[in-house]
């Protein structure tokens, strides 16, 4: 497919139909396996229109938006002239087709496990305004450890709801689309080509039955002929009545006659299961130590624990409390602030502030890190180079970074931005995570103690950063332990130098990369030198070339990561208090 950038290079064809394919291919830049979601090449066919293409940037972000363990992950878009470049991951495991060809059918303990499994990926999926419309056996990818995840994405699109809605304009047709296509869509998707979320629960509901039956429901490919579906109990004579009956539901022919939705299956499958959970399997990497000794221990616990991870790449940066901790808050979003009339943003930067924070030295409590401040040092001196930008700068360095110090200028940096600014927000130092409650985490200043009153809790910075005005765009950079905790996950994106003014510098961004996920340490380096985020991060930035943005810097991080073997796994995303429309932050290198 010559209309695809040169790093990939397609090994297959898993699907094909009306103005889509989707290819399982290997990214020779980031040295990984993908599968490609990308717009057919059309000889006869005009280039898409602007609504067309801003369709399909809302796909695109409404599928950036799921985050659950148990669904496929958007992992990158790359805009090409017929519309965007949708990268997914590649997830390991047999599907549940191979399954049931090998052993029939499921035991009815094994389907309410499956089903509410699914259930939880749809309310993820339905939540983030999108439709699956594929749920079947072959999308459904069941891996090591019980884990299940939901694939097949190549057919989802923007749920459009309410009186408004338009018919799709791509009806669905059992096997027109190949390998892994839905083969029973819904009736009225089918006979109309509406969409709805009741219609992913019919998928639901069909996939449930074959699993248990050991045969489909319906027989045939047009709804009008269908006859009723044979009685599942008599079938399978020990399925509880109560998931026959809600089997029947969401299989029923109209809409309106199924759940109103996932929430409402998963509630009626959990109180079958008895259990309050949903029942994948979650992996959990071990915290690995700072030393370097004990980085290949952490390569293997996190091969075991999850392969989709190890796809990534990455470095590793570790101490013994964690270097940097910023944790997602779980706490209420605050209320918005009042609506102003928002100024029409600049294809330029009016002026460039950095924010370097970096804590060595804590005292008593927390293990001292060499090389915090030399990174600081590091990434000062790598801004000061770039002569095409007059960066301003505001440093904390060691005690100078107490609680008050840091939060006094987070406020200022918002507050003395433009509408036209941009911020970088740097961080090397020590943090904490809460060891029982998922959401919560503490940056820890340098005049902390053993008390976590003395710490700044993430949501502190999450109300600061939703203040107005502020800067147009801010990049953070977490050199730190948990970092990966600070973000909303955020697909990478590239796009031709030509095109930087009007897709990136026109548009608000909040982007965050973190030197490593939620729940991993990582490493400081050898004493003397830089950690290697430091280091990933202050190279890309001395390379000449053209424009660069916050998603292709981070991408040469983890490509730099991968080719130095490291087990870290750096992330991009974006903070929960952005306003992310579409902008990305850039750096202007020296030319070439």
């Amino acid at each position: 497919m010559s209309s695809l950038p040169a790093r990939f290079e397609v090994l297959e064809e898993l699907a094909a139909g009306p103005g889509l394919r989707l290819l399982r291919a290997r990214d020779t830049l980031l040295l990984r396996e993908v599968f490609l979601k990308c717009a057919a090449p059309d000889p006869r066919a005009h280039a898409p229109d602007a609504a067309t293409l801003e369709r399909r940037l809302r796909e695109a972000r409404a599928l950036a938006r799921v985050a659950h363990p148990s669904v496929q992950r958007l992992i990158d878009v790359v805009e090409l002239p017929t519309g965007p470049l949708l990268v997914l991951e590649p997830v390991a495991g047999e599907t549940l087709t191979t399954r049931l060809a090998r052993e029939g059918r499921l035991a009815p303990e094994e389907a309410i496990a499956l089903g509410t499994t699914l259930a939880e990926a749809l309310e993820a999926i339905h939540a983030a305004g999108l439709l699956h419309r594929g749920l079947h056996p072959d999308a459904v990818v069941l891996g090591e450890g019980g884990r299940v995840t939901l694939t097949g994405f190549h057919l989802a699109k923007p749920a459009l709801t309410g009186p408004h809605a338009a018919p799709s304009s791509l009806v669905l047709q059992p096997g027109s689309l190949g390998k892994g296509s839905g083969r029973h869509p819904a009736p009225e998707q089918l006979l109309a080509g509406q969409d709805s979320p009741r219609a992913d629960l019919f998928g639901l509901g069909w996939t449930l039955y074959e699993s248990l039956a050991g045969r489909p429901p319906y027989v045939g490919s047009d709804p009008k002929a269908w006859s009723e579906p044979e009685d599942l109990h008599a079938l399978v004579p020990a399925a509880p009545p109560a998931l026959v009956r809600l089997l029947s539901l969401c299989l029923a022919r109209s809409p309106a006659e199924r759940p109103a939705d996932a929430t409402t299956v998963r509630h009626a499958l959990q109180k079958l299961g008895g259990s309050r959970g949903s029942a994948h399997a979650t992996a959990q990497p071990a915290s690995r130590s700072a030393r370097r000794r004990w980085l290949w221990t952490g390569v293997a616990l996190a091969a075991a624990a999850a392969q989709v991870l190890l796809l990534l790449g990455g470095p590793f940066r570790a101490s013994a409390e964690g270097r940097g901790v910023w944790h997602e808050s779980d706490a209420p979003a605050s209320a918005p602030s009042k609506a102003r009339a928002a100024p029409a943003l600049q294809p330029r930067y009016a002026r460039s502030r950095a924010l370097l924070i970096g804590i060595g030295d804590y005292g008593a409590g927390f293990q001292p890190l060499a090389n915090a401040q030399r990174d600081i040092d590091l990434v000062r001196g790598a801004l000061v180079r770039d002569t095409a930008s007059r960066w301003e700068f505001t440093s904390l360095i060691g005690g100078q970074a107490t609680r008050a110090n840091v939060v006094d200028q987070f406020h200022a940096l918002c507050s003395r931005s433009g509408p036209d600014d941009r911020a970088l927000i740097y961080f090397a130092g020590h943090g904490r995570r809460h060891q029982n409650a998922e959401g919560i985490g503490w940056m820890i200043p340098a005049d902390a103690t053993d008390k976590p009153s003395s710490w700044i809790p993430f949501n502190e910075f999450d109300q600061i950063f939703r203040e107005d005005p502020g800067p147009k765009h801010i990049l953070v950079a977490m050199d730190c332990c948990y970092g990966g905790r600070l973000i909303d996950m955020l697909p990478t994106r590239s796009a031709d130098e030509t095109r930087y003014a009007e897709r990136y510098l026109t548009r608000k961004a909040h982007v965050v990369i973190t030197s490593g996920r939620g729940d991993e340490q990582v490493t400081d380096g050898a004493r003397g030198e830089s950690s290697p985020f430091a280091r990933a991060f202050t190279d890309t930035l001395a390379e000449p070339g053209p424009p660069l943005t916050a998603s292709e810097l981070y991408a040469q991080i983890q490509r730099l990561f991968g080719t130095w073997d490291l087990a870290q796994v750096p992330l991009l995303g974006r903070g929960r208090a952005s306003t992310q429309d579409g902008g990305d932050f850039v750096f202007f290198r020296e030319a070439r």
